[in-house]
């Protein structure tokens, strides 16, 4: 090769070194530099000038750092040997950072190349992933419901202490181990075992009840789990479980029912005692029809003037009171019978006729008008339990109406449209006040004396329209038209669906 040719290749590769994006420096073995290129000089900050010739100490944060580069680092290389480490660099302006720093031995023993990459941001990234990792860890740990991570062959892979807590041991000494190395219950831990694995092979996230026993206490608690499964970058599959403690809930929710059934055996009595009180004004004037027939019987017969035409007339008016007595006997029972309790169709006007039977002899007592205006249709649900609550309003009407001057009037309506059924029970007691119409269906809430009320009628009422005929139930104060006239007062208003499916 001529010289000329010779010049313009080193020419060329000092054009190539000068302007390759990678940071290049080539220092002998006594760590000095001899060859910069331009993109060192712009990382580091300084000029070939202030670098060629000089040591290399300037780019270490400290003669500590400058040590251990010569340990790690250069003796590795000086002895042939490749090298590439990550390492915390320092700039003229006392800034520093990181790079990936690789170095080949060369065909001169004395001189050795170092490429040099900026990976400050790399480095920031990794350790913000580490920061969020030791966070969610954290997360995971303190979390008071059991999580784990199980493989496909329901080993443990991650645990919290919860679950930890829960196996009587710690999240180390669990994982890759299954649930049959903790609990003495193997029939339950089988039952895990398939479950996950039913739940990975579907591919479905699933919300589940079950319960778990505490292996440290023996307590069976119960838990709501979520679980999710799903398949790595490796193509492993795994399931992660939350559970949820719902044990503490669960207690709470069998005190809360059994205080409900409480509250319905209160609400059962109150409406005996009411029916007591109704059967008592209604059996009045049937008995005094028997007690006056029965004595005109006997006086005809003292003074023997008593004719067959007479006698079978008396006779079929008190057979025919007694069977009234007697029907209403059964109506009585059949309403307290719990073996009524079941869906039944059955049109509506013949159930207000069987509520109003109930009340009828109560309303007349007191001179209050009953306006009936009845839609009549079919519909299916628990006929008892609405018999009940229209009672229990019919009745708090009736009680709002005691002390009124005027004219007393109650309303059943009864309408429907294509979804539901709808009864309204208005009165012209003038309405419930703002400040307690919205409280009137809280239990033991009344507004009358203790002596006269329990406070749980409305609030059962509202119960079994909710929770057993799947309606809904609603107060307003609103006016009604009755005999040309204009009434104000109270109106609940009862809608059913047309069948209940419960």
């Amino acid at each position: 090769m001529d010289s000329f040719s010779q010049i313009h290749k080193n020419e060329i590769l000092n054009d190539v070194f000068d302007n390759e994006f990678v940071a290049i420096i080539v220092v002998n073995k006594e760590r000095i530099t001899r060859v910069v290129n331009n993109a060192f000089c712009k990382l580091y900050g300084y000029t070939k000038d202030e670098i060629i010739g000089k040591d290399t100490n300037k780019f270490h944060i400290n003669n500590n750092y400058f040590d251990d580069f010569r340990k790690i680092a250069f003796e590795k290389i000086i002895k042939n040997e490749p090298v590439s480490i990550e390492y915390e660099f320092k700039k003229k302006d006392g800034s520093t950072f990181w790079a990936k720093i690789s170095g080949n031995p060369s065909k001169n023993d004395n001189l050795f190349l170092w490429m040099i990459v900026d990976i400050t941001e790399t480095i920031n990234m990794r350790n913000e992933i580490k920061e969020q990792s030791k966070l969610l860890k954290t997360v995971i740990d303190e979390n008071p419901n059991p999580i784990v991570l199980k493989n496909y062959d329901a080993k443990f892979v991650l645990v919290n202490k919860a679950t930890a807590l829960l196996y009587n041991s710690t999240p180390d000494e669990m994982i890759g181990k299954d649930d049959g190395d903790f609990i003495p219950d193997k029939k339950l831990a089988e039952f895990f075992k398939e479950n996950v694995q039913e739940i990975m092979n579907n591919k479905k996230t699933e919300i589940v009840y079950e319960d778990s026993i505490d292996v440290k206490t023996n307590e069976v608690k119960n838990y709501m789990s979520i679980k999710k499964p799903f398949r790595n970058q490796h193509n492993e599959d795994f399931i992660l479980v939350i559970a949820n403690d719902v044990t503490e809930l669960n207690k709470k929710n069998q005190e809360l029912a059994q205080k409900e059934k409480l509250l319905f055996q209160q609400a059962k009595f109150a409406s005996m005692g009411e029916m007591i009180g109704n059967i008592a004004h209604q059996w009045r004037q049937p008995l005094s029809s028997i007690s006056v027939l029965a004595s005109g019987l006997k006086l005809e017969k003292e003074l023997g003037i008593i004719s067959d035409e007479d006698f079978t007339y008396a006779m079929d008016n008190i057979i025919s009171t007694t069977k009234y007595l007697s029907q209403t006997i059964d109506d009585f029972r059949g309403f307290f019978n719990h073996k009524n309790i079941k869906v039944t169709t059955f049109h509506i006007s013949n159930l207000i006729d069987k509520t109003l039977s109930l009340v009828n002899s109560q309303l007349k007592n007191k001179e209050i008008e009953l306006i009936k205006i009845i839609d009549d249709f079919k519909i299916s649900t628990y006929e008892n339990e609405l018999i009940q609550v229209l009672l229990n309003i019919i009745n708090n009407s009736k009680d709002a109406l005691l002390n009124k001057k005027e004219k007393k009037v109650i309303q059943i309506r009864t309408y429907q449209d294509k979804i539901n059924v709808h009864i309204e029970i208005l009165d012209n007691a003038e309405g419930i006040s703002l400040d307690i119409i919205d409280k009137i269906f809280e239990p033991y809430f009344t507004t009358k004396h203790k002596s006269q009320g329990t406070g749980i009628g409305l609030f059962m009422s509202k119960e079994i329209v909710n929770k057993h005929l799947n309606g809904n139930i609603s107060v307003f104060n609103d006016t009604f038209e009755a005999d040309n006239m204009t009434y104000k007062g109270a109106k609940l208003t009862i809608s059913l669906p047309r069948k209940n499916n419960t």
